[in-house]
């Protein structure tokens, strides 16, 4: 389906509502709603927030929500402690993770990671097949180049605001690019039997646009062996939910319009462009309105396409993907604004279980939004 609107706004995110109460996540710290066994939690990690709300409703509608044992102090320990291992384990912002170390390693060297980066890495991989390329976990050296790495200047770990919008930094010449597309390469990692090895020096992992899902989805799991049946869990705007919300109905994710502004980096009153009730998956953003450079009228942004070596095209804002965990949302979420909406669409439709809104501006500065066959189902009606 192809919708134009007038574009008047470039921020996008994702807004995880509450059904039934009109509340954003957003504002909690720690809290168990009296009566309702909701809980509610706040945090940071990967460099930007994360929210949480569970429950443990009842298999029929006699009596208040059970309230699982675990006083709230303890589950936000364990919750913090579980991101942490993954900080661990997969930011590239940490000197001693996993993934960093695995950078400083020189080619044919094995390397004998935890079960979270093997998980996220051999999903990469086969994500990478699937798009041939169009998603490619070795774009490190790129994303350095482009001066999104962690090597920016002014910048902290991914997240809103990580990047400064009006930074005036040269783009690389096309010499740079091609020297740094010969470090990139996802067929030049070897997994087998949980070790891993490079082909080549100088490939660096970034598994940032997948890493983000990956936790969502594994403090999922930390909820459901603690007792909560029902959840929506957020970082960063990527949310995977299950059951449904204590009205009873399914959680809902809100998709809002972007804005134009480089200085606005969070939410602003932004208007809804589309709800989405979802009882259980994961739903992801990828976008090229938060980390961009200004370079006269061009705005090079984060999104690197690794088979050109260069952004991707401006005129895909973003790609919201619904798929069954928020790992594979929020990994095929970049890969799809790699691809375009054109293949993009193909790719989406041809698989089970997956579903996608692009949001492309054209030269009359107009947003169109383009619908895969099945989305549209997903979202809720006045």
């Amino acid at each position: 389906m192809n919708t134009p609107r007038e574009l008047n706004r470039k921020h996008l995110l994702l807004l995880a509502l509450l059904a039934g109460a009109g509340a954003l996540l957003l504002g909690w710290n720690l809290q168990n709603l009296a009566g309702s066994g909701l809980m509610v939690l706040r945090g940071k990690t990967f460099g930007t927030n994360y929210q949480i709300k569970a429950h443990a409703p009842r298999d029929s509608d006699q009596g208040p929500a059970q309230q699982p044992g675990l006083t709230l102090g303890e589950l936000r320990n364990l919750v913090d402690a579980r991101l942490h291992e993954l900080t661990m384990a997969l930011s590239n912002w940490e000197e001693e993770s996993e993934i960093s170390r695995f950078n400083r390693m020189p080619p044919h060297e094995e390397f004998v990671p935890g079960a979270d980066f093997l998980a996220v890495l051999g999903s990469a991989q086969a994500l990478s097949m699937d798009t041939q390329g169009a998603f490619d976990p070795t774009i490190g050296p790129l994303v350095e180049l482009w001066g999104f790495g962690t090597g920016a200047k002014n910048t902290g770990p991914p997240g809103i605001g990580s990047q400064d919008p009006l930074a005036q930094t040269a783009s690389p010449s096309q010499e740079q690019i091609d020297q740094a597309l010969r470090r990139v390469g996802w067929r030049h990692i070897r997994l087998s039997g949980g070790r891993v090895s490079k082909d080549i020096q100088g490939l660096q992992l970034d598994l940032s646009a997948i890493a983000k899902g990956y936790g969502v989805d594994e403090i999922g799991r930390l909820l459901l062996e603690q007792g909560y049946t029902a959840y929506l869990v957020e970082i960063g705007g990527e949310v995977a939910v299950l059951g449904n919300s204590p009205g009873g109905k399914p959680w809902q994710v809100g998709v809002e319009e972007p804005n134009e502004s480089p200085l606005q980096a969070g939410p602003g009153g932004n208007d809804i462009l589309t709800a989405l009730g979802v009882r259980s998956g994961g739903v992801a953003t990828s976008g090229s309105y938060r980390q961009f450079r200004i370079e006269g009228d061009a705005k090079p942004h984060h999104i690197i396409d690794p088979r050109t070596g260069r952004p991707t095209s401006p005129g895909l804002v973003s790609v919201t993907v619904v798929a069954r965990d928020c790992m594979s949302a929020d990994a095929a979420a970049t890969a799809l604004m790699v691809m375009g909406v054109e293949k993009g669409l193909v790719w989406v439709n041809g698989r089970a279980g997956i579903e996608a809104l692009f949001m492309e501006v054209n030269a009359a500065r107009e947003l169109r939004l383009y619908r895969s066959s099945g989305f549209s189902e997903l979202e809720l009606k006045d």
